[in-house]
């Protein structure tokens, strides 16, 4: 019998996941050794459990309280709308559900020194079970052939990879109409927009449509074929976790400019393997644009660095020192036992 249509409100479904991640693992957790879960699903076991050996994991893709500070900041400065209902889960019940998942888990883990420190400054978190973990690339990414510097300047194809969306583009379109209007032969490609290419397109000069390529969507695995016909990445997000498109498009050998968010500056140097941007300013990603248009000397050492740096991002490495750190908390566990 299908369940009530009230029950199937995706909201619904998602305040009632943890108590489904309870029933399973109370059921099977005999037969695991780690039940890494995604941050606020699995406050419930571990407020329930007996105790036994299973490790359990709270897993951040990108701490909701922090997205959630940028959002308000941006409904405060009138660049979004708070719907009525964003008090109520997103904004409330669900940042407590987070907060309980991390200061109960046996390990808490993050993708950026960012989200730990605040973790453990502001939820409770112990220092001493919290780690950072990157996310990784896949590896048919890792050692593609990288590029040599034969492309002119002039004639640079700037790429913006994932959802135009405020929180993805928010004032990089006010940028990219001056550096087009500067550069007559810059190009720019928006790939896997999720939106139809005239939601795009209204936001730049009509006389600059022809330069521009809008790809809705895309398979992951077309990606490199997709990045071979640009240059630089420019990746100006309010928010990120780990911002794993940033290295995908230094594996395919792009030079990147990005939002200087601690996500990205966990891993990476300014002028070393990437141009970092200050958020919400469209002077700074014009600046950083013109430059590497004007220096094609760091266009390419960006390409290069940025290409070395990917190989260490290789999920099968990534895998690997994961499952060290499991073992190393498990054996913690039974040691304290």
């Amino acid at each position: 019998m299908p369940a009530p249509l009230l029950l199937r409100s995706p909201l619904l479904e998602q305040v009632r996941f943890p108590w489904y991640v309870a029933r399973q693992l109370t059921r099977l957790s005999g037969d695991f050794d780690v039940a890494d879960c995604s941050s606020g699903d699995g406050w419930v076991y571990q407020a329930v459990r007996r105790e036994n050996r299973l490790l359990t994991v709270a897993r951040s893709h990108g701490l909701e309280h922090i997205v959630d500070s940028v959002f308000r900041e941006e409904v405060a400065s009138g660049k979004q709308k708070q719907s009525w209902k964003y008090p109520l889960y997103h904004g409330g019940y669900r940042l407590w559900e987070v907060a309980r998942s991390f200061s109960t888990a046996d390990l808490s883990v993050f993708p950026n020194q960012g989200d730990l420190d605040f973790a453990v400054e502001r939820l409770g978190v112990k220092a001493d079970k919290a780690a950072i973990v990157p996310n990784g690339i896949p590896d048919e990414f890792v050692g593609l052939p990288l590029r040599n510097a034969n492309r002119t300047n002039e004639k640079l194809r700037i790429a913006i990879v994932g959802s135009y969306s405020h929180r993805k583009i928010n004032v990089a379109p006010q940028a990219l109409n001056r550096v087009l209007h500067a550069n007559p032969a810059l190009q720019i490609g928006f790939l896997g927009t999720g939106v139809s290419e005239d939601s795009v397109l209204q936001d730049y000069s009509r006389e600059y449509h022809a330069r521009i390529n809008v790809l809705r969507r895309y398979s992951h695995s077309s990606l490199p074929g997709l990045l071979a016909d640009y240059d630089v990445l420019l990746f100006p997000s309010l928010s990120e976790g780990f911002g794993l498109v940033v290295y995908e498009a230094m594996a395919c050998g792009l030079a990147v400019i990005a939002t200087d968010l601690s996500a990205l500056q966990t891993y990476l140097a300014h002028e070393e393997d990437v141009l970092f941007v200050a958020r919400n300013d469209p002077e700074s990603i014009e600046a950083a644009l013109s430059r590497l248009i004007r220096e094609p000397g760091l266009l390419f050492h960006l390409q290069q660095q940025g290409w070395l740096k990917a190989q260490r991002f290789a999920w099968s490495k990534i895998a690997a020192n994961t499952k060290t750190l499991y073992e190393e908390f498990i054996a913690r566990k039974v040691a304290s036992a």
